[in-house]
């Protein structure tokens, strides 16, 4: 039992496989713009330098 004494079913935390499945898909997507966004600043801090 929680603090509140509210205790949420099993269902409460049950996500489908589709939902982690679209989770999952989000967070790469999220991941490779950050890998881009990367990419893209380490190639203008290059170009700074030379």
């Amino acid at each position: 039992m929680s603090v509140t004494g509210f205790t949420p079913g099993p269902r409460a935390f049950a996500a489908t496989a589709a939902d982690q499945r679209s989770l999952i898909a989000v967070r790469a997507e999220r991941l490779d713009g950050y890998r881009k966004a990367d990419a893209i600043a380490e190639g203008i801090e290059s170009d700074d330098d030379g």
